[in-house]
């Protein structure tokens, strides 16, 4: 009896800074997108490869592909689908409108939401906002370091008045995220602000009274912080209401670049150790955790996928932060001297944190050569010019 032949197991997705993917499989074969996903090559595990257009791509491609383009989608602002991605390979049904759903809008306010029923507040502390016309929500994880947005992507241009539609789904760091959301995200945490801020109040109102019925320190003139004192606008005003929502790209044939790769580039070697010396990589994902490299911190975040902790980078890479569970206090160790097993939870099983946290510190190590120019190399090329300079006279 012939044994049935199972398929790769995927071990690792890589997003470059200029949106390039590399998927590698269990068996050593690769699948690289070019950047905008509308082409790509196949490297096989005895070195020999496919380049096709997406669109096109023949059906023993299509599984692979598709895990590599999905996750792209999930993680980048603009995503990318094709017809056989969205038939076989998608948990979203297709559906169709007679008019075009450009934009969505948010409540104005906290307080507004609250009143419509718009906000809501969730088990474990996460919180959830839906625009007002109900075509898009965000909720906010319990962590607060990211959140998940769900909106109806536009497939395709309009046939007889018929718009084709499809539930799109992201995931983005608070730290960085495309600008579109930016108005849901202040609603979001305008809502977390103000929760703190009655909680605080709360508390320091029973403390008062405790401490007023020895009739000393009263401090009943004393008033919790105004969202104008927390930085924060009482009306949104300074925001706009509205979210633009993105289409699904339509790369031009002649926009696909996976011919522009150097055939002994680091993107057709099946490494899972080693990361690119000339292309800086921004997301990964492992089986353990997704990394993600966010530029204007200059640090690296890292999402435990067995617990949904969070273990992230800070003060130049000289320490990490694990974020455990919703309000408990995080951990900050050095990272000089990371211990191999940490408690990823309180009362969980022992996990390797050290482990994603080490692989965490070499992603944040080979992009910081490249955001912005390392200095150390820029004088050294100074001290170079200098003396070649020096030379010629």
């Amino acid at each position: 009896m012939a044994l049935e032949k199972r398929a790769p197991e995927l071990i690792r997705i890589y997003v470059s800074e200029d949106h390039r993917v590399k998927a590698q499989f269990s068996d050593n074969s690769l699948i690289v997108l070019d950047s905008g996903g509308g082409s790509f090559v196949h490297c096989c595990p005895q070195g020999s490869r496919v380049r096709q257009l997406t669109h096109f791509a023949v059906s023993r491609f299509q599984e692979n592909i598709a895990s590599a383009l999905n996750f792209r989608n999930m993680h980048l602002a603009e995503p990318f689908y094709c017809q056989w991605l969205t038939k076989n390979h998608s948990r979203e049904p297709v559906f169709t409108t007679g008019y075009t759903i450009r934009s969505v809008r948010w409540p104005k306010s906290f307080q507004e939401g609250m009143r419509e029923g718009s906000i809501e507040w969730l088990d474990g502390g996460g919180v959830m906002v839906r625009s007002e016309d109900g075509w898009a929500q965000v909720v906010m994880h319990p962590s607060r370091q990211r959140f998940v947005v769900c909106y109806p992507l536009l497939l395709s241009a309009p046939k007889k008045e018929q718009f084709q539609y499809i539930w799109h789904t992201q995931v983005f760091s608070v730290s960085h995220y495309p600008s579109r959301w930016t108005c849901v995200v202040a609603l979001v945490l305008e809502a977390v602000v103000e929760s703190d801020l009655v909680s605080e109040s709360a508390e320091r109102q029973s403390q008062q009274d405790c401490v007023n019925s020895d009739g000393s320190n009263d401090e009943s003139g004393k008033t919790p912080k105004s969202r104008d004192e927390e930085g924060l606008s009482p009306d949104g005003g300074s925001l706009t209401r509205t979210s633009q929502l993105p289409v699904n790209a339509e790369p031009h044939p002649s926009a696909c670049h996976t011919s522009d790769i150097p055939d002994d580039s680091w993107w057709f070697e099946p490494t899972v150790t080693v990361l690119p010396k000339t292309d800086a990589i921004v997301v990964e994902w492992s089986p353990e955790a997704t990394y993600q490299y966010i530029i204007d911190k200059r640090e690296v975040e890292a999402w435990v996928h067995s617990d949904e902790s969070c273990v992230f980078t800070c003060k130049g890479g000289r320490y990490f932060r694990h974020l455990r569970q919703p309000y408990a206090e995080d951990r900050m160790h050095a990272c000089s001297s990371i211990s191999q097993m940490l408690r990823s939870s309180e009362g969980g099983t022992a996990m390797a944190i050290g482990k994603i946290a080490k692989r965490a510190l070499k992603l944040r190590q080979g992009v910081k050569f490249m955001f912005p120019f390392n200095p150390f190399f820029v004088l050294v090329l100074r001290v170079v010019v200098g003396r070649l300079a020096t030379w010629k006279e």
